[in-house]
């Protein structure tokens, strides 16, 4: 249930509402910073604001229509009555990167890299902010129940209202954990913004892209955690054990890790550390997929299943960083 902030007439406007639009114009003016810091491409981001804001939130409201259809009484209420549903995540990050994608398709964007290196820290701003929304309603909560009462509060519980028996639950604070380490992210992402510009290839090329690439590592690796402990992860509808984010995140991170494992080979020739990188990177993304199979059926084991997970993906971090290391070098 949405906490209301006001009323008028027929129209209602709610807390969560308010956070995520502040959360868009936090974007907008980190975007805006950092492009002036791009000659040339405060222009492409600027068109990029509203094209984004409207392919992602079509695509957004698509995938929580696909996921959540017993929320709306129809397809067209879906876009039509914005009071019911909600939008998913990966939707709207879809939206942004096909808006980003077309506007460098019609030349308004010179490197579709240093675009996407603009977009980095902005979709880590907004993510922080906007997972705040759910302060004001009973989604993104943890499966885990809170049991001792001195970790009833923010970071680690937050109260809920069961659906069925009326009575006050508390629950992991998933989206708390989530702006937390977005917000984390997002200062590592505006570090490294900073300093790619000291950094280039080993062939001498632009090092563009590899804020993006930090991006799609850090924030996807940690959503393959988080998004487990969800009790309401959106699902496929043919898919009820992986949900739709670890899926998305799972080939968020893998992708930035081929093309970096095939940048290496370019510049480095075949080496012995890439296949060793490899290694270690299957296993630990083996290591993380098994405890997502093995806390599903050992709930109460959750502290050494998502502590394994952690571990796991950390690793698989490690391996992608070094990946690309392996490819630049300082001016």
């Amino acid at each position: 249930m949405n906490k209301i902030a006001y009323i008028y007439s027929d129209y209602v406007i709610n807390w969560s509402t308010i956070i995520i639009v502040m959360a868009v114009a936090a974007a907008i003016i980190v975007g805006l910073a950092l492009s002036m810091k791009r000659p040339g491409y405060t222009l492409a981001f600027a068109v990029t604001v509203p094209l984004g804001m409207v392919l992602g939130g079509l695509m957004g409201r698509i995938i929580h229509w696909y996921c959540r259809t017993n929320q709306y009484e129809s397809f067209a209420q879906a876009f039509t009555d914005f009071s019911v549903g909600g939008f998913a995540l990966i939707g709207v990050i879809i939206g942004c990167l096909m808006a980003a994608f077309i506007v460098w398709c019609v030349g308004l964007a010179p490197n579709f890299g240093k675009l996407l290196d603009i977009y980095a820290p902005t979709a880590a701003i907004a993510i922080a902010l906007g997972r705040l929304s759910f302060l004001f309603n009973d989604s993104a909560r943890g499966k885990v129940l809170i049991e001792n009462e001195a970790n009833r509060h923010y970071p680690i519980g937050s109260a809920v209202i069961n659906s069925s028996s009326g009575a006050t639950e508390w629950r992991f604070a998933t989206f708390f954990v989530q702006s937390i380490v977005a917000a984390i992210i997002f200062i590592i992402l505006l570090a490294a913004f900073l300093y790619i510009t000291k950094l280039v290839l080993k062939n001498g090329g632009s090092a563009a892209g590899n804020v993006f690439f930090l991006f799609l590592i850090l924030f996807f690796s940690t959503e393959i955690l988080l998004d487990s402990t969800r009790y309401d992860a959106l699902f496929m509808r043919s898919n009820g054990f992986i949900s739709l984010m670890q899926i998305f995140s799972a080939v968020m991170i893998v992708t930035p890790f081929v093309w970096l494992t095939s940048r290496s080979v370019k510049m480095n020739g075949r080496r012995l550390y890439q296949l060793i990188a490899w290694v270690v990177y299957l296993g630990s993304l083996g290591l993380a997929g098994y405890m997502e199979y093995y806390v599903q059926r050992h709930g109460n084991l959750y502290m050494l299943s998502y502590s394994l997970m952690a571990v796991g993906l950390v690793l698989s971090m490690a391996c992608a960083l070094f990946m690309m290391s392996t490819t630049l070098k300082r001016k």
